[in-house]
């Protein structure tokens, strides 16, 4: 099972703006939508799920995501002038940090929110 991986979706520039368009790279069907901003020095994530499977989408800015899995710790750099998305599997620790001063990002979810889902204790994974 793939853990992890990191893409760039299609965009259409024209004198009106950009269009950013997610197809095709997505793999399970969309339950949930979520949306969230925080400020440059937080840190946010620092926690697992065991079902849900998402992709992360910074609309604006850049941030840093840290994974861990299978013993393992991979460094990914999201931006959003570079149309990067990161989808991250189920059971993946994840720590979302060194965001951008102005930031916003997107999270597709293969599941709806349940609180059962989610581990927080890094050595239970």
């Amino acid at each position: 099972m793939t853990k992890f991986y990191k893409f760039k979706f299609k965009h259409i520039t024209d004198a009106r703006g950009t269009i950013g368009i997610i197809e095709k790279k997505i793999k399970f069907k969309i339950n949930r939508v979520y949306y969230f901003n925080t400020k440059k020095d937080s840190v946010r994530g620092l926690h697992s799920q065991k079902k849900n499977e998402c992709v992360l989408i910074p609309v604006i800015g850049s941030l840093n995501v840290q994974l861990v899995f299978d013993n393992k710790t991979k460094l990914i750099k999201l931006n959003s002038k570079k149309f990067d998305a990161l989808y991250i599997s189920n059971l993946v620790w994840r720590k979302l940090y060194n965001f951008s001063d102005k930031n916003l990002c997107i999270v597709l979810n293969s599941q709806r929110y349940n609180k059962n889902d989610y581990i927080f204790d890094l050595k239970k994974i």
